[in-house]
């Protein structure tokens, strides 16, 4: 069962803000942590700032800001690897429309079919975003 899916990032105040506005998340922890983070994940001296977004009581996003975070470069959904995130809306327009007002961008189009309005969008960061309106 999917517990949640962590991301990193420079700017966790601005991540946060654009997934609470945008998708209705809230938080329900942040804290620093220091303590196990090295074992844990084998980053040498890792201490991070993180933040758990919640909706309809799951735990879906973990927002970590390490107080040293690796660059890498973008990554396009044909990449090898895990590319993005699904999330299902109410109405794909209006997210797209919040993601705008909030420093996101629609990636590709819209595209209907009889089941599903689906579209890629980025957070700031440039995280890809699958937004599902059921029909």
């Amino acid at each position: 069962m999917h517990r949640h899916t962590g991301i990193v990032t420079d700017n966790i105040i601005n991540l946060r803000n654009f997934y609470c506005s945008v998708f209705g998340f809230i938080v329900v922890y942040s804290k620093t942590e220091r303590e196990y983070l090295s074992d844990l994940t084998s980053v040498k001296s890792a201490s991070a700032q993180i933040i758990k977004l919640s909706k309809n009581g799951q735990t879906v996003i973990e927002l970590l800001k390490f107080a040293k975070n690796k660059r890498r470069k973008s990554v396009e959904l044909n990449t090898k690897g895990i590319t993005h995130l699904a999330l299902t809306v109410k109405n794909v327009n209006n997210v797209i429309g919040e993601c705008v007002i909030n420093g996101g961008k629609l990636v590709g189009k819209v595209i209907t079919t009889e089941q599903v309005i689906v579209a890629f969008i980025q957070d700031p960061d440039g995280n890809k975003i699958e937004i599902v309106q059921e029909l």
